[in-house]
């Protein structure tokens, strides 16, 4: 069985490579797999308040508190989850 990724989850999935690439010193954001732990990549806490406003003003969005947790930035995966989930 192959999985599918919809149409709106690939253009969430693009434009955040794109933030990433932008906002983080990621090297080769663009590239970078789906799973790789970002912090652990070197995205910085500063780095990530700048990618989450970033988010934010990009899909007139809001992260409340409690989804801001090591969780939300712990792979691209689930950083497109999250914001699939809100828009």
């Amino acid at each position: 069985m192959t999985s599918t990724v919809s149409e709106k989850d690939a253009a969430i999935e693009r434009r955040l490579r794109e933030i990433l690439d932008r906002d983080t010193g990621i090297p080769d954001a663009m590239g970078i797999d789906r799973d790789t732990d970002l912090l652990a990549a070197g995205v910085s806490s500063l780095e990530t308040v700048t990618v989450i406003l970033s988010i934010e003003e990009e899909w007139a969005i809001r992260f409340d508190e409690g989804a801001l947790s090591r969780s939300l930035f712990k792979s691209l995966g689930t950083l497109c989850a999250g914001v699939s989930e809100r828009i």
